[in-house]
């Protein structure tokens, strides 16, 4: 439930946004919550999130440069 919730949140303002941020979103969620519980702790899915946020950081940059 809370990977839903957490994908709704990213439906506008977010990069993806619409059905994809929300479908994106909420995989990446359900992952990193698999993640978390997998290995007991937060580390994985710090690492994965940070991945994830520079790969979708570095697409915005190249689009505006």
């Amino acid at each position: 439930m809370t990977s839903l919730w957490f994908g709704l949140a990213h439906y506008s303002g977010s990069v993806p946004d619409g059905f994809a941020g929300v479908l994106s979103s909420g995989l990446l969620a359900l992952l990193l919550g698999g993640a978390m519980v997998a290995t007991r702790g937060l580390g994985w899915p710090f690492v994965l999130h940070f991945a994830v946020d520079l790969v979708v950081f570095a697409w915005i940059a190249v689009l505006a440069g």
